[in-house]
């Protein structure tokens, strides 16, 4: 799988936001990894998109075309 740089920065700026919050900075990393995939869940479950379902798409298209498929 090739990672694009531009995969690469919208990761990256997704977690500065998490990291630029009110109580980010005082996170590490991982803290705020965590708190975005628990914020994605949250609104999984707000919107009725399945969490689940979700990730296991995107786990098929990051072992795949590295991103370049649709999925449901």
């Amino acid at each position: 799988m090739t990672v694009t740089d531009d995969q690469l920065a919208r990761a990256e700026k997704a977690l500065q936001l998490y990291g630029l919050s009110e109580g980010g900075w005082r996170r590490t990393p991982s803290e705020n990894l965590q708190e975005l995939l628990v914020d994605l869940m949250r609104w999984c479950d707000a919107t009725q998109h399945g969490f689940d379902r979700q990730l296991d798409a995107a786990r098929k298209r990051h072992a795949g075309a590295g991103g370049r498929t649709s999925a449901g």
